[in-house]
C-alpha cells in the first residue's frame, strides 16, 4: 500500500471506542466513511467503562458545564447500545443498575442508602441509580463489527500530516507514504491528535492505571467506588480494578500500579487470592478547559475535533459521535 493514494467521502482519524462510534452514526446515515487507525486503542481497551455522570462531573478537572453533557449522553446509550448489539450480533454487557459509592464522597446527587457490599470494608455505601457501565473491549469489537457491515473501509496505519488547501482541509499523508483524500476529515486520534495539530487545541497527557481479575463469578452486583479505588464487574467474570484518582508527579516517579493494588485489597480484601490476568498503565487525552474538543475547527475548513474527552471517551461517545455526524453532513 505504500506510495498509494486513497480517497473517501469522509475520513476519520482515529481507531479508538469514539472513532469507531462517529464511523458507525455516519454510515448508517449513508455517508462514506474511511476509518484511518493505527491498530491500537490504548485508552478504550484500557478503560473500565463507568457510564457515570454524577461521579464525572464531581472530579477536579471536570468543567462546570459538563454535566450536561454526561447526563445527555446517558440518555443516548440506550439507543445506542441497542442499535450496536443488533448490527454487530454480538452483546456489550450494557447494564444501568446503578453505582454504589462507598463512605462520606463529596456530595454526588441522588443517592439511596443501602447496605455496604459484601466483603467491602467501609462505614456506609449509597447507591446513584440509573447510572452503569458497559464492556468497552465488547463495545469496541462490536464498533469494529457493525462499521465493517456498514461498509466502513478501515485501513492501518498512522496520519503523519494534515494536507490543506487555501484554508479547506483536503486529506492526509500517511507514515508508509501513502495518502487518502477528503474534503471532510475527523480527528479523533486521543493523544494522537497533537501530533497533526500543531497550532490546534492543546491536550495533557493524565496517567491512569488499573488492573483485570479473573473471578469464578462476580463479586459485586454493581459497580462500586469509593474516593481513590472503583471496582467494576464484568460479563465474562473479570473484575476491573482502577484508580479514581491520578497521583500526579509522585505516581509518575513511584509504584503507582503497586499502590493501586494495595488500596483495592484494603478495601476488598479477598481480591488478593484473585489472578490478575492484565494491567494497564497508560495516559488518557485531557483538555485543559476540562471539556473535550467536539466541533469543527476554527481555522481549517472541512475538520473537526472529537478528542480530549479524559475520563469520559466512553460515556460521551454517543453524544459526539451525534454532535459531529450533524456537522459533517450539514448542508
Amino acid at each position: 500500500m505504500a506510495g498509494s493514494a486513497h480517497s473517501s467521502s469522509v475520513l476519520i482519524i482515529g481507531g479508538g471506542l469514539v472513532a469507531h462510534a462517529i464511523a458507525w452514526r455516519l454510515a448508517r446515515a449513508g455517508s462514506e466513511v474511511t476509518l484511518l487507525a493505527d491498530g491500537c486503542a490504548a485508552a478504550s481497551a484500557a478503560s473500565a467503562g463507568m457510564l457515570a455522570p454524577s461521579f464525572e462531573a464531581a472530579h477536579d478537572r471536570a468543567a462546570p458545564n459538563l454535566k450536561a453533557s454526561l447526563d445527555d449522553s446517558l440518555q443516548q446509550w440506550d439507543e445506542f447500545a441497542r442499535g450496536l448489539e443488533a448490527d454487530s450480533g454480538m452483546a456489550i454487557d450494557y447494564r444501568r443498575n446503578g453505582i454504589v459509592g462507598l463512605g462520606e464522597t463529596a456530595a454526588i446527587g441522588v443517592r439511596d442508602p443501602i447496605s455496604v457490599p459484601a466483603g467491602v470494608i467501609a462505614s456506609s455505601a449509597w447507591l446513584v441509580p440509573e447510572e452503569g457501565q458497559v464492556d468497552p473491549r465488547r463495545a469496541l469489537e462490536a464498533l469494529r463489527r457493525a462499521t465493517a457491515a456498514q461498509g466502513v473501509k478501515t485501513i492501518v496505519g498512522h496520519a503523519t500530516r494534515l494536507r490543506e488547501q487555501s484554508g479547506r482541509v483536503i486529506g492526509v499523508e500517511t507514515d508508509d507514504g501513502s495518502s487518502v483524500r477528503s474534503d471532510r476529515v475527523v480527528l479523533a486520534a486521543g493523544m494522537g491528535s497533537n501530533r497533526l495539530l500543531t497550532d490546534g487545541p492543546p491536550l495533557v497527557p493524565v496517567r491512569g492505571r488499573a488492573f483485570l481479575v479473573r473471578c469464578s463469578q462476580s463479586p459485586f452486583v454493581h459497580v462500586v467506588r469509593s474516593g481513590t479505588v472503583y471496582f467494576c464487574p464484568k460479563a465474562d467474570g473479570t473484575l476491573y480494578v482502577g484508580a479514581t484518582e491520578e497521583g500526579g508527579d509522585s505516581a509518575e516517579k513511584g509504584d503507582a500500579l503497586g499502590d493501586l493494588w494495595s488500596a483495592a485489597t484494603a478495601l476488598y480484601p479477598a481480591l488478593d487470592g484473585l489472578e490478575i490476568i492484565d494491567r494497564f498503565d497508560g495516559t488518557r487525552p485531557v483538555s485543559p478547559t476540562g471539556l473535550p474538543h467536539i466541533g469543527p475547527a476554527l481555522d481549517v475548513e472541512g475538520l473537526y475535533l472529537a478528542f480530549g474527552h479524559d475520563r469520559n471517551g466512553v460515556l460521551l461517545a454517543p453524544l459526539t459521535a451525534a454532535r459531529v455526524a450533524a456537522w459533517v453532513t450539514a448542508p
